[in-house]
């Protein structure tokens, strides 16, 4: 695989609303969607750490496993204010 360090990733805006369509790793496409765009996810619990802290959270976890693969890795999410 070509890029094996992510499945899939988005980007947010302070509101916690969904301002990109999902970025699909390639070798995923057939297996996760590319819409997204617009949703509200500020109630999640990766969105509300970061907001409510200011700070980046890094943890070795994952948001969501779309292919449901067992793996770990770190996953990093910023706030711009």
């Amino acid at each position: 695989m070509r890029y094996p360090h992510f499945e899939s990733f988005y980007l947010m805006n302070q509101q916690g609303v969904q301002i990109t369509s999902n970025i699909v790793n390639p070798a995923y496409r057939e297996l996760i969607s590319s819409e997204g765009r617009n949703v509200f996810r500020g109630t999640k619990p990766y969105f509300r750490v970061v907001i409510d802290s200011g700070h980046v959270l890094a943890a070795d976890m994952n948001m969501k496993d779309f292919t449901q693969r067992s793996r770990h890795e770190a996953t990093s999410v910023g706030v711009g204010r």
